[in-house]
């Protein structure tokens, strides 16, 4: 499940693109539908990765395998992902889009809202895994989705200016 992120800047407008590249083999397994838009029907077993993200600016975004070493599927899921239902809050899934790729699989055109959480599924037709380069592009910036930052109870600043205090006073006392 390790993945290695890359973000190029295009020139001119501000859209950027996102390069991301990953490895499904021995990564969990889902219960995959088929193509459509959204897909209605498939349930095959087949490891997955899973890629969150959001976009500054409504508008068409592409999201394509460029290169893999397996017969790569492609999900895309609005607000939320869960593998256990597989059909709740999908976009549209995509086998082997015919492109340059030919195994490859490519969601194009895609309508995306500003600040919603989109989720791209990578996994394989058959079970099948491996290695993929996965990119996205569109109308605007596309920033990985990242976990809120937790809150430090105010109890823990109260221990942490004790300490201090404590310290200071030892010092005191030894000198």
């Amino acid at each position: 499940m390790n993945m290695v992120l890359l973000l190029l800047l295009s020139t001119g407008a501000q859209a950027a693109t996102i390069n991301v590249t990953g490895d499904t083999t021995g990564s969990p397994t889902w219960g995959r539908p088929g193509s459509g838009t959204p897909p209605t029907s498939g349930s095959t077993s087949s490891p997955f990765n899973s890629y969150s993200f959001t976009v500054d600016v409504s508008g068409a975004y592409d999201v394509e395998i460029v290169t893999q070493t397996f017969d790569s599927y492609l999900h895309l899921f609005e607000n939320s992902f869960n593998p256990l239902t597989p059909f709740a809050n999908i976009i549209e899934g995509d086998d082997d889009d015919g492109l340059a790729c030919g195994l490859c699989a490519g969601i194009y055109g895609a309508s995306m809202t500003a600040g919603t959480t989109y989720f791209a599924i990578i996994s394989g037709f058959g079970g099948a895994s491996g290695s993929y380069d996965m990119q996205l592009s569109g109308a605007g910036n596309i920033t990985p989705a990242t976990a809120s930052a937790v809150p430090v109870p105010a109890a823990v600043w109260l221990m942490g200016s004790a300490i201090l205090g404590l310290l200071g006073a030892g010092r005191r006392k030894t000198a």
